[in-house]
């Protein structure tokens, strides 16, 4: 069975969840394209494509986001580093 991942770049329709974590900011998740980004608190942001939803499940209801994300998200999946969107940048 494949899966369809969709690996845009434009995370725009995606909505961030601030989360309680020293060094992540927030998280977003598209479900249709299980593609999980998560935003540091240096404001840097990065997409992981091919999450599933159980893991994006149990990596919000973790107590140590940056536990989680270490063991089950970092390296394991294909991952790119966003550019600043315009509003990002302060220019609109």
């Amino acid at each position: 069975m494949a899966t369809n991942i969709n690996k845009s770049e434009n995370i725009d329709d995606i909505e961030m969840t601030p989360v309680k974590s020293s060094n992540i900011a927030a998280v977003g998740y598209d479900a249709d394209g299980l593609r999980l980004v998560v935003e540091f608190g240096i404001g840097s942001k990065y997409i992981y494509f091919g999450v599933k939803q159980n893991v994006y499940d149990s990596f919000m209801a973790s107590e140590s986001k940056g536990r989680f994300f270490h063991a089950h998200i970092r390296g394991k999946y294909d991952t790119v580093k966003t550019r600043a969107s315009r509003k990002d940048r302060g220019h609109g």
